[in-house]
């Protein structure tokens, strides 16, 4: 079946009217590595937004504990500036 296809694709060919030269390549390739980076960091940015807006954890922090805890002992640096 997919033989018939190419046979028939080949055979109905019409002259395309186009001359892409090899710098037409790299252009295309740097235009989809930019598209992907933009696509990229518009939905980290937009993540990042929505997360911010329904007071979302900060990154590194843990789920058990709090910004401000007041159970937690004094390191020794802020002992010895004391």
């Amino acid at each position: 079946m997919a033989g018939w296809l190419v046979v028939l694709l080949v055979a109905l060919a019409l002259p395309a009217l186009a001359y892409l030269d090899p710098g037409s390549g790299n252009l295309i390739a740097q235009l989809l590595a930019g598209c992907v980076a933009a696509v990229v960091f518009s939905w980290n940015a937009l993540k990042a937004r929505v997360t911010g807006l329904f007071g979302g954890q900060k990154e590194g922090a843990s789920p058990e504990t709090s910004e401000v805890d007041a159970e937690q002992e004094p390191s020794a640096d802020e002992l010895s500036q004391s």
